[in-house]
Order: C-alpha cells, then sequence, then structure tokens
C-alpha cells in the first residue's frame, strides 16, 4: 500500500469512503508475551479513515488459548477500539472446542455478536442457539465469558434434546 502524496489528499474524508482495501487478506494479532493471539481473514477488507474503522467482508476470527480453540464467523465484521473488539453480523458462528476435555464443541449461532478478542467475551441481544452434542438451548440472547468458560443465557430459554441416532 502506499499513501497518496499530501497535494493528492482530499481535505475532508467522506465517512463513507474507505482508503484502502485489501482482498482475500490474512492479519495476525499478538499477545504482549509474542504468544499467538488471533488470526482474521476475510474475502475483503476496508479501512474508513474518517473513524479508523475496519470492515470485513466474509470475517474468518481463529483463537487458541492453553484450554480451547474458537473460531467465529460471519457475513460481516467491523472492527473497533484498534481491533480489540469485533462487531459481527449476518449468519454469526462461534464454534468454541475444548482442547483437553472429551466434551462436543459449543456452537453459538446468532445474527449479530460483540467480541472481545484479547478477553475472549462475546455477546449478542438477539435470539440465540447454543447446540452443543444432542443439547440444543433457544434464547433470547447471550453472554460468553472465556476466563469462566460459562455461557450465560438471557430469558426466555427453551431446551430440547436430539435422539440419538441408532445404527441401521
Amino acid at each position: 500500500l502506499t499513501p497518496l502524496p499530501p497535494s493528492a489528499r482530499p481535505d475532508r474524508v467522506s465517512p463513507s469512503t474507505p482508503d484502502y482495501s485489501l482482498q482475500r487478506f490474512e492479519l495476525v494479532r499478538y499477545r504482549g508475551d509474542g504468544r499467538l493471539l488471533a488470526r482474521i481473514d476475510g474475502q475483503e477488507l476496508r479501512h474508513f479513515p474518517a473513524d479508523d474503522r475496519l470492515e470485513v467482508d466474509q470475517i474468518r476470527l481463529r483463537a487458541t488459548d492453553d484450554e480451547a480453540q474458537m473460531l467465529a464467523t460471519a457475513d460481516l465484521g467491523v472492527a473497533l477500539q484498534e481491533g480489540q473488539r469485533l462487531r459481527l453480523t449476518g449468519h454469526v458462528r462461534l464454534n468454541r472446542t475444548q482442547l483437553i476435555s472429551t466434551e462436543p464443541p459449543l456452537l453459538l449461532e446468532t445474527e449479530e455478536m460483540e467480541l472481545d478478542v484479547e478477553t475472549g467475551q462475546a455477546q449478542s441481544k438477539l435470539p440465540t442457539r447454543l447446540t452443543q452434542g444432542r443439547l440444543v438451548l433457544t434464547a433470547s440472547g447471550f453472554e460468553f465469558e472465556r476466563s469462566s468458560q460459562q455461557v450465560r443465557l438471557l430469558a426466555p430459554v427453551r431446551a430440547s434434546f436430539q435422539p440419538t441416532r441408532m445404527a441401521p
């Protein structure tokens, strides 16, 4: 990327005009101690200088800590607070797989979610579906805390168990 010379830069930047974009990209973020924090990739990234916002089409966020792997996907991701917070919208899926446990992966599905990349906290105020093994829960939203590995579902909540498949 090459910035424009000062004479070619517009005096006023429209909030709806990106100053650069990247196609089929991958960004890598590291913790202060040098360990990998997260990988973010997508179809297209756009930077909007008016509010220093990044938008990513077909976003995929992969993160691993000592206990689990996480994959979050959505139609659109908007990076806020210098990339620490992500707002994911459209077909949002958060899949968390424990590294040591034999528990089935946890899958959260909703239409919008806020995610703090550094702390791993996530939340949504929109209808949510949680699936883990045969258990399926639906709720009006959720709050997820990575440090405690707990999901708090917002009322009303409905639960169902999917039947076990029998071999023919």
